[in-house]
């Protein structure tokens, strides 16, 4: 019996910190849809994700933050409009082998103010190393696009919850979530993921 207490309040404890969460996340700017995934859903996202990574014009996909935020406790799916401001960049390493050979970023300009070699800029985000890419012997490796998570912290100090973590998905998983969330395929209309631990400790 009182295992049986233990259990429900615990649980109690666990959606009275999601609710907080969804209410939180609800009042960001940009935020239109707010959806808290099941294990099935979860894996489901990942699948279509592992598939996007394949898609990638001249290289290979590796989406970190994705897994990151999955691997949290609490998973919240949202959908998005143009107001959403998104965290500062990078938001992908370009790397081959060890060596990061470039970045997709919003920040152009400030990385080539601190780089002191040769920049070459493609778009309004993406930069390549030249010289990097001519020492690298084996021309044949391929090069990963490594997309990073972003951290909340303002969430984790808003709601009391730990390793909040921020992904976006490419546009497989991003497919997904939009289905998911009822969006159609409305192109002004993003997708992210929020992943947070409420009973595991800080990670160091």
């Amino acid at each position: 019996m009182l295992k049986g207490a233990f259990v429900r309040v615990m649980r109690g404890m666990v959606d009275d910190a999601v609710n907080k969460v969804v209410e939180f996340i609800r009042k960001i700017h940009g935020v239109r849809k707010v959806r808290v995934l099941s294990d099935a859903e979860r894996a489901a996202l990942l699948q279509a994700e592992l598939e996007g990574e394949k898609l990638i014009i001249g290289g290979q996909g590796l989406n970190e933050g994705l897994r990151e935020a999955l691997a949290r406790e609490v998973v919240i799916a949202c959908s998005t409009n143009k107001g959403f401001k998104w965290p500062k960049g990078p938001y992908a390493v370009l790397k081959i082998g060890d060596t990061v050979v470039g970045f997709i970023t919003d920040d152009v300009d400030s990385i080539k103010k601190r780089c002191d070699e040769e920049v070459y800029v493609f778009g309004n985000n993406l930069i390549l190393f030249p010289s990097r890419i001519r020492k690298i012997k084996d021309r044949e490796r391929t090069t990963f696009f490594i997309y990073k998570g972003f951290s909340m912290k303002e969430l984790e100090a808003g709601t009391g919850v730990k390793n909040a973590t921020l992904a976006f998905c490419m546009r497989t998983g991003d497919a997904y979530l939009k289905k998911l969330l009822d969006e159609g395929e409305k192109a002004e209309i993003g997708t992210i993921i929020v992943g947070f631990d409420i009973n595991k400790g800080k990670e160091q």
